[in-house]
């Protein structure tokens, strides 16, 4: 493979953050195949932790194909939870990545995922608990068949994030508001529930 590369929201996100000297690591899995090494030799190249990230011997690694269609729009095909990102939980390299971690941040297309928000409110509890904080880019998909909790998990979430990162109507869905109000007004609401700063993507 000369590519793909480390994609996905949060491979994207956390690579970005390795390349420019950060100090960064990812919590994930991959299969033991081509496809999962390219990443996460990628990822470790550009200078990201990848201890937490575990190789599944059964399961290949997740896939996601994107449609862009000629208005901006853009249609997406996963295969997250019948892959090795399926059997993503709480290891001992997870422990000792959270015993160490500063911040914490979270895409929201994990949110559809029960097992994973356990993850996401264990690691936030014991970061929060010695002073660390949260961010949070809402990135929910409408092809990720979410269970009637995942509005919950996003407003906990969202209550619980020092910085949010929406972009597009995201912001709406952020503070609770519908899309008719204005930015200022969603602002205004994110910050009296707590959120410190907010970063627009346009």
């Amino acid at each position: 493979f000369f590519g793909p590369y480390s994609s996905g929201a949060p491979a994207i996100f956390i690579d970005q953050c390795g390349r420019i000297g950060g100090s960064a690591a990812m919590v994930g899995a991959v299969g033991a195949d081509d496809f999962g090494r390219v990443n996460t030799e990628r990822l470790a190249r550009d200078g990201v932790d990848i201890s937490a990230v575990h190789v599944d011997d059964t399961l290949p690694t997740g896939t996601a194909f994107v449609r862009y269609r000629p208005d901006g729009a853009r249609d997406f095909v996963f295969n997250m939870w019948t892959s090795a990102a399926g059997r993503l939980g709480w290891t001992d390299a997870v422990e000792a990545l959270v015993a160490r971690a500063g911040h914490l941040h979270v895409m929201g297309t994990l949110l559809v995922r029960q097992s994973v928000w356990e993850m996401i409110e264990r690691a936030a509890d014991i970061i929060q608990a010695r002073g660390g904080t949260i961010s949070l880019d809402p990135n929910l998909r409408k092809e990720l068949k979410a269970d009637g909790d995942v509005g919950a998990r996003f407003e906990r979430m969202v209550a619980m994030s020092d910085l949010v990162l929406p972009s597009g109507e995201e912001l709406f869905l952020a503070a609770g508001l519908d899309p008719s109000a204005t930015e200022a007004a969603a602002l205004d609401r994110l910050f009296d529930r707590g959120v410190t700063e907010v970063a627009l993507k346009r």
